[in-house]
C-alpha cells in the first residue's frame, strides 16, 4: 500500500498562552494527487492546519504538540520551513506581507533563486507563471504599488514559480476578482490534472467544489465531516456554520423612485504613483440605495471609495455628502456622516478590549448607545471576545469587529472594502441581515466587493469601475459577470497602465559601493556641528532624489517626521540655543533624506546578494535584508493607521496630532508587529535564509566603484581632520 504524501496521527496542537487546543486528537490522511477543499467556520483551525504542514508551525509560533504529523515523509517538527518549501508551497491570508520584492519579476523569482537554481531555469519559471496568471504586465511594478487583489496574483504566482509536490492555499479567492477567480481556478485544475496535491481552505465553496475531490469539515479544531463535497453538503452543514452551495440570486429590485443623493462624486479624477487610477468616475447613491461597486483588480474600487470621506482629494472633479461639497473638510469631521470601513480591518483596531473598541468610535462622536452596542456584539458573535485585545483575534474576527465597530456611530453613509474577505457563511449571512435594516433606516451603502453570489442576494443596483470611470451607473444587471465575460475587460487595461520604473541600484556602481559611501555619509552628518556644514549634506542626497523622482517618497517621510523633527528642533533650542535648534533639524532632515537616496536605489535584495557574493554569513545577510525589506514599509503602515482613526473621528491634523497623536502608538505598534510576523512567515515559506543563494546577477567591484568609494574616504578624512583642527 503506498504511503500518503500527508499524515496526521492523534494529532493536537495548542497555541502558546492559549489554554484550548487549535486542532483535536486530528487523524486523516492525504494521498498524492488529491485536491481537498478545506472548510469550517473562522477559528475552526484551517489556517493553523496549513501552517502546520509547511513548519511555520512551531518554528516561528512555538506551542505544544502532540501526535505524529509527516510531510513528504518529512516531520515538520524536526525540518525547518525553508527545507519543506520546496515539497510544499504555502499561500498565507496577507497579500501585502508576501511582497518580497522591489518588482514583481523580483519577487516571482525570489523562491527559485532561493533554491539556488540557475539563472535560465528562474527566468524560464517567472516567465511562465506570469504569464499563466495574466500579471506580465506588472512585472516592472513595484508590488506595494499594486492592489490588494494584484498582490494575492503575485502572491499565487511566487508560491506556483517553486514548483512545489504539494500546494496549500489558505483563502485564496478573497481578493480576486471574477475574471481572476476563474483563471485561478483553471490553473488548479491543470496542476491537480498534472498530478499535484491540492490542499484550499475557502470559505467560497460553492466557487471550488466542482474541482475538489475530496471535502474536509473542521469544527471548533476537530474533524467533523470528510467525504465527497455533495456527499458532505448532503449532510446537516449549518451545525458547523456552512451553508449549501449559493445559487446566483436575483437582485433585490431597485429603489422606484430615488430621492435626493447622499454620497455624490462627480467627475472624479485621481492621479497615484504617476498613474491616472480614476478618470471622471461620477455615482450617485440615493438614501436606503445598497450598490454594488465591482472591477478588476486595480481598476480603483478602493480608491474612489476613499474619496468618500476625504481621506484622498480629487486632482478635480468633487464629492459631495448630503449636498455639501467635502472640500477640505478634515477626515475625522467626515465621520460623522461617512463610514468607511478598510481592507485591513487591524490598522482600524485601536482600544485594548473588544467592548472598548465598539464604544470608543461612538464615544468620539458623542453618539454612543450601549445597547446598539451590545446588539452589534451578540449578532456578529463578539461576545465571547469582548474581553479580547482586538489583536489576538483572527483576521476574520478582527473583520467582524471592524465593521461593527464603524455601524455603531450610526453613519449616514457606509462604504465598505471587500466586507466579506476572511469571513464564514454566519458572517456573512449576519451582514447581509444588518446592512439590509441599516438601509430600511435610509443609509446609503457601497460595496466594493468580488463576492458575486453575496453581492447579488442584497444589492439593488451594480456599477463597473474600468478605465477609470463608471460604467452605466444606472444599469442594474450583469455588472458583476463583466470581467468574467470579458478577461480583456477595460479594467485590466486600466490596472496596466503607467507601469512604474523597475526599482535598481544606481547604473553601473555595486551595491556594496553605495552602502559604503552611504554609511560614511551618515558619519559625516553625526560629525557635523554648525548648520552651514550640514546644508551641504541635506543638497547632495536631496539633488540625487531629484534627479531619480523620488522626491514624493521623500516628501512622504518628511512629512511623517514633521511633528518630531520640530518637538526636537524646539527641545534642543531650549536647551541650548536657536542655531542648535536649526542644526538638530538639519541633521535629521539630512539623515532622512541619504536613507531614502539609498534605499531608493538599492533594492534589499540585491544588496543581500552582493554581501553574500562577498562571503558574509546567510544569517548575516538574513537578518540585515531582513530589517531592510520592513524598514520601508513603516511610513506606508504609519499613514495607513493614521488615515484609518481619522477615518473613526480621531483628529490628527495639526495641533490635534499632538494631543491625539499617542492614540496611534497602540495600534501603529500592533500593526508593525503583526506585519512583521507575516513577512517572516512569507519569508520562511518561499525558503529565504538558506546556504545557497542564486544571484540574478552579476556582482563586482569595477575601476568606478573604486573611485567613488576613494573619493568618498576621502571626503569623511577631510572633514574628521579640519573638525578636529
Amino acid at each position: 500500500m503506498t504511503e500518503p504524501l500527508i499524515a496526521f496521527r492523534d494529532f493536537t496542537y495548542r497555541y502558546p498562552t492559549v489554554p484550548t487546543p487549535a486542532l483535536h486528537h486530528l487523524t486523516l490522511t492525504i494521498a498524492a494527487g488529491e485536491f481537498v477543499l478545506l472548510a469550517g467556520a473562522s477559528g475552526s483551525g484551517k489556517s493553523t492546519l496549513c501552517r502546520l504542514l509547511n513548519g511555520l508551525i512551531p518554528h516561528l509560533h512555538g506551542g505544544a504538540w502532540q501526535g505524529q504529523l509527516q510531510v513528504a515523509g518529512l516531520d515538520p517538527q524536526n525540518v525547518s520551513p525553508r527545507r519543506l518549501s520546496g515539497e510544499l508551497g504555502l499561500l498565507l491570508q496577507r497579500p501585502d506581507a508576501q511582497c518580497l520584492a522591489t518588482t514583481v519579476a523580483r519577487d516571482l523569482a525570489f523562491g527559485p533563486a532561493c533554491q539556488g537554481l540557475d539563472r535560465p531555469t528562474i527566468a524560464r519559471r517567472t516567465n511562465e507563471v506570469a504569464e499563466r496568471l495574466n500579471i506580465a504586465h506588472l512585472l516592472d511594478r513595484s508590488p506595494h504599488t499594486l492592489s490588494c487583489g494584484e498582490q494575492q496574483r503575485v502572491a499565487l504566482a511566487g508560491v506556483l514559480a517553486l514548483q512545489p509536490r504539494i500546494l496549500a492555499l489558505d483563502e485564496p479567492l478573497a481578493f480576486l476578482d471574477a475574471a481572476g477567480a476563474d483563471q485561478l481556478r483553471e490553473r488548479l485544475r491543470h496542476l491537480h490534472e498534472a498530478g499535484m496535491t491540492i490542499i484550499v481552505a475557502e470559505h467560497r465553496l460553492s466557487e471550488l467544489t466542482g474541482l475538489a475531490s475530496r471535502m474536509l469539515v473542521l469544527h471548533q479544531g476537530r474533524l467533523v465531516a470528510d467525504g465527497m463535497p455533495d456527499q458532505v453538503f448532503a449532510s446537516n452543514v449549518s451545525n458547523w456554520g456552512l451553508e449549501s452551495p449559493e445559487r446566483l440570486s436575483a437582485l433585490p429590485p431597485p429603489i422606484a423612485i430615488l430621492p435626493a443623493p447622499v454620497i455624490e462624486w462627480e467627475g472624479v479624477e485621481c492621479i497615484r504613483e504617476e498613474r491616472a487610477v480614476l478618470c471622471g468616475a461620477s455615482l450617485a447613491v440615493a438614501p436606503g440605495e445598497i450598490v454594488a461597486l465591482c472591477g478588476a483588480n486595480g481598476a480603483g474600487k478602493s480608491t474612489l471609495l476613499r474619496h468618500g470621506n476625504g481621506l484622498l482629494r480629487p486632482a478635480s472633479g468633487e464629492v459631495r455628502v448630503l449636498g455639501q461639497p467635502i472640500g477640505r473638510r478634515p477626515v475625522a469631521e467626515m465621520a460623522r456622516d461617512v463610514g468607511l470601513v478598510m481592507q485591513q480591518p487591524l490598522h482600524m483596531l485601536f482600544a485594548p478590549t473588544v467592548r472598548a473598541e465598539l464604544a470608543a468610535g461612538p464615544q468620539v462622536l458623542q453618539r454612543h448607545d450601549p445597547d446598539w452596542c451590545a446588539q452589534l456584539s451578540a449578532r456578529f458573535g463578539l461576545d465571547p471576545l469582548l474581553e479580547r485585545p482586538p489583536h489576538t483575534l483572527s483576521a476574520g474576527e478582527q473583520r467582524r469587529l471592524a465593521i461593527a465597530a464603524v455601524l455603531a456611530s450610526r453613519p449616514r453613509v457606509l462604504l465598505l472594502d471587500e466586507p466579506t474577505a476572511g469571513q464564514d457563511a454566519a458572517a456573512r449571512a449576519t451582514l447581509r441581515t444588518l446592512l439590509q435594516e441599516c438601509a430600511a433606516e435610509g443609509v446609503a451603502i457601497v460595496i466594493a466587493t468580488h463576492d458575486t453570489l453575496w453581492a447579488r442576494s442584497i444589492c439593488q443596483r451594480e456599477v463597473l469601475l474600468a478605465e477609470g470611470q463608471i460604467i452605466d451607473p444606472h444599469e442594474s444587471r450583469g455588472s458583476l459577470d463583466a470581467t468574467r465575460r470579458n478577461p480583456d475587460c477595460p479594467g485590466w487595461r486600466c490596472a496596466a497602465s503607467g507601469l512604474q520604473p523597475s526599482l535598481h541600484s544606481l547604473p553601473g556602481f555595486d551595491p556594496r559601493t553605495l552602502l559604503i559611501v552611504y554609511l560614511l555619509g551618515c558619519g559625516l552628518i553625526l560629525l557635523a556641528i554648525r548648520p552651514l556644514e550640514l546644508l551641504p549634506l541635506l543638497a547632495i542626497p536631496l539633488l540625487g532624489i531629484t534627479l531619480g523622482r523620488h522626491g514624493a517618497a521623500w516628501w512622504r517621510v518628511v512629512r511623517l517626521l514633521g511633528p518630531t523633527l520640530l518637538l526636537f528642533a524646539v527641545i534642543v533650542g531650549f536647551g541650548s540655543s536657536l542655531e542648535a535648534g536649526i542644526g538638530a533639524i538639519l541633521r535629521l532632515l539630512a539623515l532622512v533624506t541619504a536613507s531614502v537616496w539609498f534605499f531608493a536605489l538599492t533594492p534589499p535584495e540585491e544588496l543581500g546578494e552582493a554581501l553574500l557574493a562577498s562571503g558574509l554569513s546567510p544569517q548575516a545577510v538574513f537578518l540585515l535584508e531582513g530589517t531592510l525589506r520592513f524598514a520601508p514599509t513603516m511610513a506606508t503602515l504609519a499613514r495607513e493607521v493614521r488615515e484609518a482613526q481619522e477615518s473613526r473621528g480621531i483628529r490628527l491634523d495639526g495641533f490635534y496630532l499632538f494631543r491625539n497623536g499617542p492614540a496611534l502608538l497602540a495600534p501603529l505598534l500592533t500593526s508593525v508587529m503583526r506585519f512583521a510576523d507575516d513577512l517572516a512567515e512569507a519569508l520562511e515559506a518561499r525558503g529565504f535564509g538558506g546556504p545557497t543563494r542564486t544571484p540574478l546577477r552579476d556582482y563586482r567591484f569595477r575601476a568606478r566603484d573604486g573611485l567613488l568609494a576613494l573619493g568618498a574616504m576621502a571626503v569623511t578624512i577631510l572633514a574628521v581632520a579640519t573638525a578636529f583642527a
